[in-house]
């Protein structure tokens, strides 16, 4: 028989009942719940109660595995194939620092300043990820639109899409497209022009209707949580899936059990809408589809989890259980098919970055003006790989493949990085997630 072990990646919590365990595998993202003896039998190595489909069963969710097998240097494999070898190329494009919106908090242009895409700009864009897509063989091309407010370069944006979409498809390259938008112009007409080249829409809610027209203001004041909820509708309605973000502070958090009564009577409850219940990270548009890494702070715990438990009462599905980043796309600071591309043409490697000149520098920027192969340059990415594997804490935790070891733009620039509070605040609420998804799936 083959000797086992239990799996370095396993997460054991005490259980809501007596004498009940959940077990997590953060590299697998398998979820088990179990009890004290059979606990105490993984951790002792002893599976002699365990019948043959037990045991399989254990093996095939990675709670157990083989004697020998080193599993940091199978975490550290996979993390650099996603990084250097994906199936995809991601540009994210920032079609406007401008918005037509006057929200309390965010850093997009303040009332319609900013740069944004000129017509030579977009058209070099066009050429310069046909270009990239084609040297690095990528079997799929993914487009991530973001601003400011993108639709204010409306016209632009059907141009990129439309051209970009023609070309995959022609070549037999998957194509994918995600908006990032506000909502306030997503007008019925403006969705059916998108929906042929859009796959998802990114809306964000700010809370219950009294607080968010309070935050996300249009110019003359007046507020907004009708004309997003309405967005949310017409996407739907138009065959597109919506992620609608759900900003959770210390300041919401009393009308947020009416902003879920509402999106439950509204139907968004449905298979269409996903809910990202996220902390709120002022002044920096980063990271919108990985907020617990980059915005994660030890402030967020209690307002997020009483958010997550009042969603779930009202039975909407705020997107519970942790995923593995190894088999999610990699940050793009560190994934060699990725490039964020800002209204100048400039290449950067963190959305926090994006349009910042001063925090840039050779090994983070380019510019699609300058050589063509500048984005998938592997050398750009070396050295922040070399330094993601360099913190022996990190290398024996649990929870490593959920957070990778933290920010790496930060690591990059800061060679004494400590995960201090970061470190922490990710595995409280990685045990909350797994308690929160296991009572959501015994409702």
């Amino acid at each position: 028989m083959i000797k086992i072990k239990n799996s370095m990646y396993n997460i054991y919590l005490p259980g809501t009942d007596t004498g009940e365990y959940f077990l997590f595998n953060s590299f697998q993202g398998s979820i088990a719940v179990i009890d004290d003896a059979v606990k105490n039998s993984l951790l002792h190595r002893d599976l002699s109660s365990f019948d043959d489909d037990y045991i399989a069963a254990l093996h095939q969710n990675g709670f157990i595995v083989e004697d020998g097998k080193d599993e940091f240097l199978a975490y550290e494999n996979s993390f650099r194939s996603r990084v250097m070898d994906p199936g995809e190329y991601e540009f994210c494009i920032c079609l406007t620092e401008r918005c037509n919106l006057a929200c309390s908090y965010c850093g997009s242009g303040e009332r319609g300043r900013g740069r944004s895409f000129e017509n030579e700009t977009i058209d070099r864009a066009i050429s310069f990820i046909k270009e990239e897509t084609s040297a690095s063989r990528r079997k799929n091309l993914n487009i991530r639109v973001f601003g400011g407010e993108p639709l204010l370069e409306y016209n632009i944006l059907i141009k990129l899409l439309s051209e970009l979409k023609e070309w995959a498809v022609s070549r037999g390259t998957g194509f994918y497209a995600a908006l990032i938008t506000n909502g306030t112009m997503l007008s019925g007409e403006k969705i059916g022009e998108l929906s042929p080249f859009v796959s998802v829409v990114q809306l964000t809610l700010e809370g219950s209707r009294e607080y968010h027209d309070k935050i996300r203001k249009n110019i003359d004041g007046s507020g907004t949580y009708d004309t997003i909820a309405g967005a949310v509708k017409d996407c739907i309605e138009a065959g597109i899936k919506v992620l609608l973000r759900i900003h959770v502070s210390k300041e919401n958090s009393e009308g947020l059990d009416d902003l879920f009564f509402d999106l439950k009577e509204r139907d968004f409850g449905t298979n269409e809408v996903g809910l990202s219940v996220s902390p709120l990270l002022f002044g920096s548009s980063i990271c919108r589809f990985h907020p617990f890494q980059c915005s994660i702070g030890n402030d967020h715990g209690a307002p997020l989890y009483e958010a997550w438990r009042l969603a779930m009462k009202h039975g909407l599905n705020p997107l519970l259980k942790p995923m593995s980043n190894h088999i999610m796309p990699g940050c793009p600071f560190k994934n060699f098919y990725s490039a964020i591309i800002d209204p100048s043409g400039g290449i950067h490697r963190c959305l926090k970055q994006a349009g910042r000149e001063t925090e840039c520098n050779e090994s983070l920027c380019g510019n699609i003006f300058d050589d063509p192969s500048s984005a998938g340059d592997v050398e750009k990415k070396d050295e922040p790989l070399k330094r993601e594997f360099n913190l022996p804490a990190c290398e024996s935790c649990s929870y490593l493949p959920l957070c990778d070891g933290g920010c790496q733009g930060i690591r990059f620039v800061d060679e004494n990085f400590s995960p201090g509070d970061y470190c922490r605040a990710v595995k409280e609420i990685t045990n909350e997630r797994i308690y929160s998804y296991i009572g959501q799936i015994r409702r």
